[in-house]
């Protein structure tokens, strides 16, 4: 195993355990209030799901500018040729 892919399984293990305590010391149950109705939760939870929607709305809109860039080049493309 060379240095590098030890340091980073070193860093991974490291949030692993850093994420392992945090659901660990906050296992309370939490109230989210919403307009129309309040739930229960774990905080972890909320704070995973949060996590996902960001990523999933980055994704999104990267897409979105990629296929915009692809038509501009094809556009760009056709007029030189």
């Amino acid at each position: 195993m060379n240095k590098r892919v030890l340091i980073k399984l070193i860093i991974y293990i490291l949030i692993i355990l850093y994420l392992a305590i945090f659901i660990l010391k906050n296992n309370n149950p939490i109230v989210i209030n919403f307009v129309f109705f309040k739930t229960k939760t774990y905080l972890p939870l909320v704070i995973l799901f949060s996590i996902l929607i960001g990523i999933l709305a980055g994704l999104i809109t990267s897409l979105k500018t990629a296929k915009k860039d692809k038509k501009r080049d094809s556009e760009k493309k056709e007029k030189i040729s």
